[in-house]
C-alpha cells in the first residue's frame, strides 16, 4: 500500500483519532521510547493527512453503530470512509463482519494485481 501511495496510485488519509490510537500502541504495547513514537507520528503525518469527522460523518456513525452493534468510535472510522467513498483498511473483526472495512492484505493484493 505504501508503494502504491508513493507511486501516486492511491491516496491515504487517517481519522484524527488514529494518531492517538497508534501512539497508545507504540507507548503501551510495544514500549517504544517517546522520541521514537514522536518520529513515527511525524512520518505518519507526512504520508497520511489527518481528517476530522464532520457532523454528517457523526450522524452516519450513530446509524452504523446502532445498526451493526459497533462502538461509536469504530463506527466513526467506517462513516468517514463511506462519506468519502474510500476504503477503510482495518483488521477489526466487527467492522469486517459488517462489511464496513477491508483487510489491509486484501487491499495490498488488489493493488498488486492492478485493480
Amino acid at each position: 500500500m505504501l508503494a502504491a501511495h508513493r507511486a501516486g496510485r492511491i491516496s491515504c488519509a487517517i481519522l484524527d483519532l488514529t494518531r492517538y490510537e497508534i501512539g497508545n500502541v507504540l507507548i503501551g504495547a510495544l514500549r517504544w521510547r517517546p522520541a521514537d513514537v514522536a518520529s513515527q507520528l511525524d512520518d505518519l503525518a507526512a504520508i497520511c493527512p489527518a481528517i476530522e469527522a464532520t457532523p454528517a460523518d457523526l450522524r452516519l456513525a450513530a446509524q452504523l453503530a446502532s445498526r451493526h452493534k459497533l462502538t461509536f468510535y469504530d463506527a466513526a472510522y467506517a462513516a468517514v470512509a463511506r462519506e468519502r467513498d474510500a476504503i477503510l483498511a482495518t483488521t477489526d473483526g466487527r467492522l469486517l463482519r459488517a462489511h464496513l472495512g477491508t483487510r489491509p492484505a486484501v487491499i495490498a493484493s488488489r493493488l498488486g494485481s492492478g485493480a
